[in-house]
């Protein structure tokens, strides 16, 4: 167990790099052991919701798309999904879905999606456009 609270810690932390390459890839990472609900939980105790708030204002479109699968994993956990909405997500991770790239446009589709599970969000994502008013 000491291991794999090691391991995840030290994926938290390259998420601190300056390196584009090293954050798509830490966050494709990221996105598919925070399906696991323990590995989500200790993701959490390490703050990834705000190492990962930090980096949705990115215009490198790998990024962005690994960044959109991680935030959408990361709302699996209900308190994950108001915290990433507080931390002003909601805006700037919509833009995304404008993007040139299939894969960015598919991984913010499930992004907003997570996040969804916060009623806050379902009124940012409308004031954003992403919701159509009818």
């Amino acid at each position: 167990m000491r291991s794999l609270v090691t391991g995840l810690v030290m994926l938290v932390d390259l998420l601190k790099s300056h390196d584009t390459r090293v954050l798509a890839a830490a966050c494709a990472v990221i996105g598919i052991l925070a399906k696991e609900p323990e590995n989500l939980a200790i993701l959490t105790d390490y703050d990834i919701v705000q190492r990962l708030s930090s980096l949705v204002h990115t215009s490198n479109s790998d990024l962005q798309a690994h960044l959109s699968r991680a935030i959408g994993s990361c709302c699996l956990l209900e308190r994950n999904c108001h915290t990433f909405g507080r931390l002003d997500v909601v805006l700037p991770i919509s833009k995304y879905i404008h993007s040139n790239s299939e894969l960015v446009r598919q991984n913010v589709t499930f992004a907003l999606h997570g996040l969804s599970g916060d009623a806050t969000n379902c009124v940012a994502m409308e004031s954003c456009g992403v919701v159509p008013v009818r």
